[in-house]
């Protein structure tokens, strides 16, 4: 077992990186964070290497020669390492893993998750959130104010959150379940290729539907629940939709919210991106790279 104990301040940052093996990661009200590492076998002490800054710790598997998935060094015998951490709640925290399950409960603060072939479960969780997985499935679970960002290949994602303040997702062969209020005057947005939407709001949302084959033809049907206030735009190949409680709604939108933009190439390359990292034609830090370009325009 290694230990690493360095203090950040309650708000500085953590990165960890990790191949095969397991993440959990509990939030506490200290200014210090604490890494405990374990060899998965109970054999031997882990090979880590550890980067330490004034108010920031950077943690990671010993690398070999070669290139990596993640971008860097290639794990030529990956150990198979299990991470303990106690993390200061509001502190920032960038997470890349391959072939292990994540868990982070009770985090505030800026969160960016990479994952491949594994889960990831985030708890009583709320703040900006940015997550990328690829042949996993992921839950996130809110008690606070949630912003959230994700591209998702090959896995389901789960949201509960009492306030979403932004969402927008972009998934293929993956389905999307939202739960809980949606910001009005904020444009929300699920764009998918083969997924299904399944959304359980609180309080009143205007769902546009558009499938991309139907984009120009003016087709498409909105569902209205509630006053309808809320906005969230979904379009996808060929994935369905269901809203609890929706209703068939008109195509003009209340004068309350930020009407829908048409859409735009970046869309169209956002899903194709998606499609060459399900390929295996890219890793996880290029499609990033390239969704970030399609963002800028």
């Amino acid at each position: 077992m290694t230990e690493i104990r360095h203090k950040i301040g309650l708000a500085g940052s953590l990165v960890l990186n990790n191949v095969s093996g397991s993440v959990n990661v509990r939030a506490t009200d200290v200014d210090e964070v604490i890494v405990v590492a374990r060899s998965a076998s109970g054999r031997g002490e882990p090979e880590i290497d550890i980067e330490r800054g004034p108010d920031s710790l950077r943690v990671e598997p010993r690398r070999q020669r070669g290139r990596s998935f993640l971008g860097g060094s290639l794990f030529a015998n990956p150990q198979n390492i299990d991470f303990e951490v106690s993390l200061p709640r509001s502190a920032r925290l960038s997470l890349k893993c391959v072939s292990a399950d994540v868990r982070a409960e009770g985090l505030a603060g800026e969160q960016s998750y990479k994952t491949v072939s594994g889960d990831l479960i985030l708890a009583s969780t709320g703040g900006q959130i940015s997550l990328t997985t690829v042949s996993g499935d992921a839950r996130v679970q809110a008690n606070l104010p949630l912003e959230l960002e994700a591209n998702t290949t090959s896995g389901d994602l789960w949201i509960s959150a009492e306030r979403l303040g932004l969402v927008q997702i972009r998934t293929v062969s993956g389905d999307v379940e939202l739960h809980g209020g949606f910001t009005p005057n904020v444009r929300h947005t699920v764009e998918s290729v083969s997924g299904d939407l399944v959304v359980e709001p609180v309080g009143g949302l205007t769902v546009e539907t558009r499938r991309a084959l139907d984009i120009g033809r003016g087709k498409g049907q909105d569902l209205v629940t509630g006053d309808g206030a809320a906005s969230l735009r979904f379009r996808s190949m060929s994935g369905d939709v269901r809203l609890a409680g929706g209703r068939p709604g008109a195509r003009r939108a209340p004068a309350s919210r930020v009407a829908s933009p048409p859409p735009t190439a970046g869309d169209t390359d956002a899903l194709e991106v998606l499609r060459a990292l399900e390929r295996g034609e890219i890793d996880v830090d290029e499609a990033t790279r390239r969704l970030e370009e399609t963002k800028r325009g």
